[in-house]
């Protein structure tokens, strides 16, 4: 683990680093994020926080550590994977 991608609050250095979190919605785990206009806030009203008020095993937003990729594939679309099942498909 770099220092360029936290991946908890345990990976921050300062614990007067401030943070922003939204109110959980249910079944949803608590999320900090290191920017209050982070894409993965979406239109939530963000909560102004520091690292030390946060349990150490908290997850960073992936988006703010740089963890998120858009690389990830779905798999074959279904419809592909369908193709030629039915007696008069080509």
């Amino acid at each position: 683990m770099t220092d360029d991608t936290p991946a908890t609050v345990g990976d921050l250095d300062d614990p007067d680093r401030e943070l922003w979190v939204v109110p959980n919605t249910f079944g949803q785990s608590r999320t900090v994020h290191l920017e209050p206009d982070c894409r993965g806030i979406d239109d939530k009203e963000p909560r102004q926080t520091v690292a030390r008020q946060e349990h150490i095993d908290t997850d960073v937003c992936a988006y703010c550590s740089g963890a998120w990729s858009n690389t990830v594939t779905t798999g074959t679309q279904l419809g592909t994977k369908i193709k030629g099942a039915w007696a008069d498909d080509d």
